[in-house]
């Protein structure tokens, strides 16, 4: 199973600098997505320490403003762990489908005309192999009728 990345880091969004404060912004990066996000809080562009993600300095307003962000961290750590653990998938090292596994979904009736043919094109990548996207360039010219059979005349090219 691949291991999820998580982080939240904070930065000063310096360009909408206004009344010498900018605004500290947030960004939540999980497996390499972003999501930013503004904290409601600003301060002067020279406080910022974007090295260490936090205002400097031991004033009691970097502190209480340290204070708040670490907080949001912590909230948003909380609700990733809480979602993960809510949502958590067990992966299987099996790839394929057993003979009665394929037999099932090959008999199960579907009733919507649409879903039913999902459930085809699904059946037929699972016998010849092709993947959907292979099936999807699929059109009726590529096939002849020969003695009867349907055979196809074409190949496909798997370097598109």
């Amino acid at each position: 199973m691949a291991r999820s990345t998580f982080k939240v880091l904070f930065y000063l969004k310096r360009h909408a600098e206004q009344n010498g404060k900018a605004p500290i912004m947030g960004r939540i990066t999980i497996n390499g997505t972003n999501s930013q996000f503004s904290c409601k809080m600003s301060i002067p562009p020279k406080h910022g320490d974007t090295e260490a993600n936090k205002a400097a300095g031991k004033s009691v307003v970097a502190q209480h403003i340290n204070e708040k962000m670490e907080n949001v961290k912590i909230n948003i750590g909380k609700q990733y762990q809480r979602i993960c653990d809510r949502y958590r998938i067990e992966y299987r090292d099996r790839r394929f489908l057993s003979e009665s596994e394929l037999r099932a979904v090959t008999n199960v009736y579907v009733p919507n005309y649409k879903t039913a043919i999902v459930k085809n094109i699904f059946v037929f990548c699972c016998f010849t192999g092709l993947s959907y996207v292979d099936v999807k360039k699929l059109s009726q010219t590529i096939f002849t009728r020969t003695n009867g059979a349907i055979c196809g005349s074409s190949t496909i090219d798997k370097r598109q």
